[in-house]
């Protein structure tokens, strides 16, 4: 639950930042009470999302929830594209997040990781129990 509403407020501060846009979506569903994850796990997707989103190009959106002890997790934003050097010394919080996936929940994790060249796009589905 702590996850979620750090996310929550962190949203509410991009959405000021970015306030002449309105294609920033949010969906949370189900009971996030009765979990715990590791701290900080999911807001470094939130926060890459909105560091590198082009909100003009397309929506930012996320969607999380909590179902039969499955934490599902799904962002996708557009981008502009960037030169190779700078893009990729940028995944160092994708990769960390990534090492802490298989430290702290070996075999209990699909994380999918799409790019396309202008949409970015992550899927997580977390087993919790």
């Amino acid at each position: 639950e702590d996850e979620i509403n750090n996310i929550e407020k962190y949203i509410e501060i991009q959405s000021i930042r970015f306030k002449k846009y309105s294609n920033i979506h949010c969906v949370f569903e189900g009971n996030f009470k009765a979990y715990e994850i590791e701290p900080l796990l999911l807001l470094t997707f939130v926060e890459n999302a909105f560091k590198h989103a082009d909100i003009r190009k397309g929506p930012l959106d996320l969607f999380v929830y909590m179902k039969d002890d499955i934490l599902g997790f799904n962002i996708k934003n557009f981008y502009e594209k960037k030169n190779a050097d700078t893009f990729s010394s940028n995944k160092m919080g994708i990769k960390n997040t990534k090492m802490k996936l298989d430290l702290i929940y070996p075999e209990k994790y699909q994380l999918y990781i799409n790019d396309n060249g202008s949409e970015y796009q992550i899927k997580l589905k977390l087993q919790l129990n």
